[in-house]
């Protein structure tokens, strides 16, 4: 588990855990996505990529400003290609690979993983959770994520 996620299980997740609907556990998306009801999920940037149409050569890196700015282009197409969608707030971030600084990588991952749910919820993609008992109650399962 990155540093992000332990961060927002402790800030956001465990004060709020009676209020939140936990993905798969408790449910469907569609079963859970009510306005005012928070749904939590698992996402993992890295299996977004081909569905932003980021490719995976040349080679890049997240961790270098370069590599985010490369896939960066992606994410801009992506957000043309969805004009119902207000990216004008992340413009420059994107286009500047967002920053300089160590924490650009996390920036990145978190839109990556915010427009790879956003494609879930649009249906362009399958939420991708297994129908398993062991997933729905021990395991759990990535958001997107093929089974």
């Amino acid at each position: 588990m990155g540093k992000a996620a332990i961060i927002g299980w402790r800030e956001i997740i465990i004060p709020n855990l009676p209020d939140l609907a936990r993905w798969p556990f408790d449910g469907s998306l569609a079963e859970l996505t009510k306005p005012g009801a928070p749904v939590v999920a698992e996402a993992y940037p890295g299996d977004v990529y081909s569905q932003l149409g980021i490719p995976r050569r040349p080679v890049w890196s997240k961790r270098q400003q370069a590599g985010r700015r490369f896939a960066g282009a992606h994410l801009m197409l992506w957000l043309a290609n969805r004009p119902h969608i207000d990216g004008a707030a992340l413009e420059a971030t994107i286009t500047n690979g967002f920053g300089i600084d160590k924490t650009g990588e996390d920036r990145f991952d978190a839109v990556v993983g915010l427009l790879g749910m956003i494609g879930v919820v649009e249906r362009r993609c399958t939420e991708g959770a297994p129908d398993d008992d062991d997933v729905a109650t021990w395991e759990g399962w990535i958001l997107g994520q093929l089974p």
